[in-house]
């Protein structure tokens, strides 16, 4: 099982596009399937587009990751706005 781990980076579109991989590659370490892997990316990176579109260049995006249960979370803030990101894995055996 992976540790859970805390993640800071630039609001800088250059650096935003690296979280989803990040992601994926997480729950790949938790044992997930690609499918998983690929649901976590693609939710990871609406949330950074909700919580970073009102002022994108305003400071850092702190992600943090952890497993809870079953579940993969990311909990996301910047510049005041935050999200919690929830899927549900169907880890291999």
């Amino acid at each position: 099982m992976a540790d859970p781990f805390r993640l800071t980076l630039s609001s800088d579109s250059r650096f935003r596009s690296l979280v989803p991989d990040v992601a994926s590659r997480y729950v790949e370490v938790l044992g997930g399937s690609a499918p998983d892997a690929e649901a976590v990316a693609l939710a990871v990176s609406q949330a950074i587009r909700a919580v970073a579109t009102e002022h994108p260049d305003a400071g850092p995006i702190e992600l943090s990751f952890r497993l809870n249960g079953g579940a993969v979370e990311v909990e996301l803030s910047h510049d005041g706005r935050a999200q919690t990101v929830t899927c549900l894995l169907a880890l291999k055996s």
